[in-house]
C-alpha cells in the first residue's frame, strides 16, 4: 500500500492514480516512462541492426536471382548462337555441295554455256572449291566473246566487201580473244591440271582451234605463231587479220 501525497489516503501501490483524489502515482508513472523509453531503444537497435541485415540479405538474394537470370539468358543466347552457326554451316555446306553437283554436271556434259551462266550468276562461288570451274569459265568467256564478235565482223565484211580492209583492227581483236583462251589453256597445262580439268581443257581447246582453222582459215603454224607472240589485247594481229579477211571474203 502507498499513501497519497495529495489527500493522505492509502491505496494499492500498482494503481496509476489515487482512487480517492485522482493524484498521479509517481513511482508507477516513472516506471511506465522508463519501460517506454527502453522500448524505443530496442526499436532503434532493431532498426539499426536487424532490419538492415534483413534488407541486405534480401538485396543479396535479389542480386543472386538477377545474376542467375543473366547467366541463364547468356547461356540461352550462346546456345541459340551456336545452334544458328551450326545450321548456317550445314546450309552453307549443302549449298556448296549442290553448286558443285550442278557445275560438275555441266562439266561432264560439256555444257560450258550453262556452266558460265550458272557460275557468274552466283556471287558466292568464290572459294578455292570452285577454281576448276572458274578457270574453265574464264576460257569459255574469251572463246564465246571472240566467236560472237568474229561472226558479227565477218558478216559485216561480207556485206560491205570493199570496206573490208578497214576491219583489220576488229578482226585482230577477235583473234586476241581466241589467243587469250589458248594462252589460259596452256597455263592450265603447265600447272599440271591440278584441278583435274584436263578433259574440259582439251574440249575447249578443240573448240577454239576449230574456229581459228575452219572459220578464220588459219594454218597450224599461223595459230602457233600467233599464240607465241600473245602479250595481251594490245598484241598486233593486223597481219593475221588481213589473212583472215582475204581468205574468208
Amino acid at each position: 500500500m502507498v499513501t497519497c501525497g495529495n489527500c493522505g489516503a492509502q491505496y494499492d501501490e500498482n494503481e496509476k492514480v489515487c482512487p480517492y483524489c485522482g493524484a498521479e502515482n509517481v513511482p508507477v508513472s516513472i516506471k511506465e516512462q522508463s519501460d517506454y523509453l527502453q522500448g524505443i531503444s530496442r526499436k532503434k537497435a532493431l532498426l539499426n541492426t536487424v532490419i538492415p541485415q534483413e534488407k541486405a540479405k534480401r538485396a543479396e538474394k535479389k542480386v543472386h536471382r538477377t545474376a542467375l537470370v543473366l547467366v541463364a539468358f547468356f547461356l540461352l543466347f550462346a546456345l541459340m548462337a551456336a545452334g544458328y552457326s551450326i545450321v548456317r554451316t550445314k546450309q552453307k555446306r549443302y549449298n556448296q555441295q549442290e553448286a558443285l553437283r550442278i557445275l560438275e554436271e555441266y562439266y561432264v556434259n560439256n555444257d560450258y554455256e550453262g556452266m558460265y551462266e550458272y557460275y557468274w550468276g552466283h556471287d558466292d562461288l568464290y572459294s578455292a572449291t570452285y577454281d576448276k570451274y572458274e578457270k574453265l569459265c574464264d576460257v569459255y568467256h574469251y572463246y564465246s566473246n571472240g566467236n560472237r564478235y568474229l561472226e558479227e565482223d565477218l558478216s559485216y565484211i561480207k556485206q560491205y566487201g570493199d570496206g573490208a580492209v578497214d576491219w583489220t583492227d576488229n578482226i585482230g581483236y577477235d583473234l586476241s580473244c581466241f589467243f587469250r583462251a589458248l594462252w589460259l589453256l596452256d597455263e592450265l597445262e603447265d600447272n599440271g591440271y591440278i584441278y583435274n580439268e584436263k578433259a574440259g581443257a582439251d574440249y575447249l581447246k578443240e573448240m577454239t582451234l576449230s574456229v581459228l582453222k575452219q572459220t578464220c582459215l588459219l594454218s597450224d603454224n599461223e595459230i602457233q605463231e600467233g599464240l607465241s607472240r600473245y602479250e595481251g589485247f594490245e598484241t598486233d594481229y593486223s597481219d593475221l587479220a588481213e589473212q583472215v579477211i582475204r581468205r574468208v571474203v
